[in-house]
């Protein structure tokens, strides 16, 4: 069972997901989701289900956090390069 965590940043996510990721070709569903996510991911049909979760899965990778003196180059220290 998921940790109340986890059921948090799920329902976080499925607010994140872009209309375009459901079916662009169906108005209706895009509208639908957008009114009530959480609504729409209950009742809709399972290949869609799999589109919005793999949509979610895809927003919940973690980010590599760069070195922020890489973004230094070679100018001098505390001086940004163009």
């Amino acid at each position: 069972m998921m940790t109340q965590a986890e059921f948090h940043n799920a329902l976080r996510l499925l607010r994140f997901v872009e209309p375009e990721e459901i079916n662009p070709d169906n108005l209706g569903a895009v509208a639908a989701f957008e009114s009530n996510p959480y609504n729409f991911f209950i009742r809709c049909d399972q290949p869609t289900r799999d589109r919005i979760w793999a949509a979610m899965e895809l927003d919940n990778k973690p980010t590599p956090v760069r070195n922020a003196s890489s973004n230094l180059g070679a100018s001098s220290p505390g001086s940004l390069s163009p």
